[in-house]
């Protein structure tokens, strides 16, 4: 089964599409790393994108310096099987008298390095469905996938603002859709605020005048 590379996340320009029609209004930037999460899971099974690699299965070999994910599976069952990333930095044979010949794996996460056997035929291994993943185990998934991989997740996001295939801009930790900016220039209107913007100043404003009637009493 292959699985996405959230290390080297290459969205589509149909993910790009669906996370546009998904920002309604100016969200953190969580929540739209979130919503791209979600939406590249939604494109499940994968075919013909240039981020899938390979899981990680004890009957398969892997060469040096590839990227495989490498499932992992709650121990006390209460959350679905989630992905690591990881990458081939060691490959070598190695052979015993009851499994044979076999390759061991020297796979670094997160600067950490672990060893696996691979080239096992036959070997049982768990596999992952997530169409059989029930709503809230995705909404899990998509909390997770966010958690461990923002920081890989978010310049992914600025690049497309910056090359102009994601319409907004990030300030601070929030997301701008460019329809929710201030446009000020010959062609559009001089001021153009999302309607929150006069929501927050009129509260501020109701705020000032009940104080100051408090104050007049």
């Amino acid at each position: 089964m292959n699985f996405i590379n959230w290390l080297n996340l290459q969205p589509s320009q149909t993910d790009l599409d669906a996370l546009t029609k998904s920002i309604s209004e100016p969200l953190h930037s969580r929540k739209v790393r979130q919503n791209l999460v979600e939406i590249t899971l939604q494109g499940y099974p994968w075919k013909d994108r240039p981020d899938i690699i390979p899981g990680y299965h004890p009957s398969n070999t892997f060469d040096e310096n590839e990227w495989i994910a490498l499932p992992i599976h709650d121990v006390k069952n209460t959350h679905p099987l989630v992905w690591q990333i990881a990458k081939v930095k060691k490959s070598e044979m190695a052979e015993n008298p009851i499994q044979g010949s076999f390759q061991v794996l020297t796979l670094e996460i997160y600067g950490l390095q672990i060893q696996l056997a691979c080239g096992l035929p036959n070997a049982p291994f768990p596999s992952s469905d997530l169409s059989q993943y029930s709503p809230q185990d995705l909404d899990w998934l998509v909390e997770w996938i966010e958690d461990a991989y923002a920081t890989a997740l978010q310049p992914v996001l600025e690049n497309l603002v910056n090359e102009g295939k994601l319409r907004g801009k990030f300030t601070g930790d929030m997301y701008i859709h460019e329809q929710h900016m201030i446009v000020d220039n010959e062609e559009s209107p001089p001021l153009i605020h999302h309607p929150a913007f006069y929501q927050h100043i009129w509260s501020m404003l109701i705020k000032f005048l009940q104080k100051l009637f408090r104050k007049k009493q």
